[in-house]
């Protein structure tokens, strides 16, 4: 599992940020938290391509329209950037 730090967590966040990340050793998995580095969709594919990924998982987020509008579609952007990459988005509900 890979997510990317943001400028700071609410405790309830970073409560959840450490469920997922016991969950993922749990199941065998690894658990990476990537620096952001020109934004969350940039960050992703710069290590989707570093590690020749050829799968993508993404959460549906939860931003308002508006709030895409203003700050940028991260789902949009990572489809755009990436080639020969399958990109799975996971709904809400």
């Amino acid at each position: 599992m890979i997510t990317v730090s943001g400028p700071r967590l609410s405790a309830q966040q970073a409560r959840l940020l450490e469920t997922a990340r016991e969950i993922t050793h749990a199941l065998g998995g690894t658990f990476d938290v990537l620096p952001a580095q020109g934004g969350v969709a940039d960050t992703l594919v710069r290590h989707a391509t570093r590690v020749n990924a050829t799968q993508i998982v993404l959460g549906e987020t939860s931003r308002s329209r508006w709030l895409e509008f203003l700050r940028g579609d991260i789902i949009r952007h990572v489809l755009r950037a990436t080639r020969d990459v399958d990109v799975h988005v996971i709904s809400r509900d």
